[in-house]
């Protein structure tokens, strides 16, 4: 079921434009309010699949923090859906950690593109393959 078929709500497709809907949407937008810049290295991560989070909103929240002085480091997965990248982008995550606590990540932006998971240099989407299809059947 969609959220957009009136068996979910009555205005339908119409929702989206709901004037309510836009405003808070407007409100929960990140990036748009310049004091609400991380002031700590942060990691953004996204995959051009993604089903559920439009790619450009990520892509387009690294540009404003950046512009913004915050130090970013941005990784585009080119596949996998929203469920997929959360896992594919997991051991990237604790790898910033460790190096941001370490102080060890460089000020500014950076930028990536990714197909796959390396894990000590072996490339494991295959293995991850039926893992993953698994967690998002349950999903």
């Amino acid at each position: 079921m969609s959220i957009l078929d009136t068996t979910f709500q009555t205005l339908g497709p119409a929702l989206l434009y709901n004037p309510t809907l836009q405003r808070v949407l407007g409100e929960n937008t990140m990036g748009q309010v310049k004091g609400e810049t991380p002031i700590v290295p942060y990691h953004l991560y996204h995959s051009m699949q993604d089903e559920i989070i439009p790619y450009v909103n990520a892509s387009t929240l690294y540009k404003a923090w950046c512009n913004n002085g915050a130090t970013v480091k941005f990784t585009t997965f080119t596949t996998g859906a929203h469920a997929k990248t959360a896992v594919k982008g997991y051991l990237g995550v604790l790898s910033f950690v460790d190096q941001a606590f370490g102080g060890s990540v460089a000020p500014g932006c950076e930028s990536s593109t990714a197909n796959g998971i390396d894990l000590l240099g072996a490339v494991v989407d295959p293995i991850l393959k039926p893992l993953l299809a698994a967690l998002e059947a349950l999903l």
